[in-house]
């Protein structure tokens, strides 16, 4: 599992979009990756007799079966273009490259907000090292105004000259 991706994923904008599908990957607790196998929280009864409604799956490193109330929803790249197709939508009959799609977006977008934001540069995209973090990042600021601050770790909010 990426930690800079579950770091990322932990936006609360992007929580929110979720809808839980068996099959989605999530993190469950302490930063270990299940998949869900309930798209409904389920009634558990915990092995100290505490009961409670919570997601369950199972990890695919070792066949175990979790439980966690508040797991953490790691997008697939398809999740994300779900998401992304209500950002930016395109002709999807028509064949689409859909990482050229996102290139051009990303080109567009940094002249757009380097010239309201230093934090948004053409340095600013090197920091993504897989496709999810980089789609991602692009939806956090087109949808959100945020860009992820590699040093903190987290989402900041988009500041314009006026405010900087």
């Amino acid at each position: 599992m990426d930690d800079k991706y579950y770091k990322m994923c932990k936006a609360k904008e992007i929580q929110s979009k979720w809808k839980p599908r068996i099959g989605d990957h999530v993190v469950y607790s302490q930063g270990y990756y299940g998949i869900l196998t309930s798209d409904k929280p389920q009634h558990i009864t915990y092995s100290d007799g505490n009961e409670g409604e919570a997601y369950v799956g199972i990890s695919p490193i070792n066949g175990h079966s979790w439980s966690s109330r508040h797991p953490v929803w790691l997008p697939t790249w398809a999740q994300l273009m779900e998401i992304f197709r209500t950002i930016y939508p395109y002709n999807e009959a028509a064949p689409v490259d859909e990482l050229y799609l996102i290139y051009d977006v990303i080109k567009s977008s940094t002249v757009e907000y380097m010239n309201y934001n230093p934090a948004i540069s053409p340095s600013y995209w090197k920091q993504f090292t897989t496709h999810e973090q980089l789609l991602l990042a692009v939806i956090m600021l087109l949808k959100y105004k945020k860009y992820f601050d590699e040093e903190k770790c987290e989402w900041v909010q988009l500041k314009w000259k006026g405010e900087i």
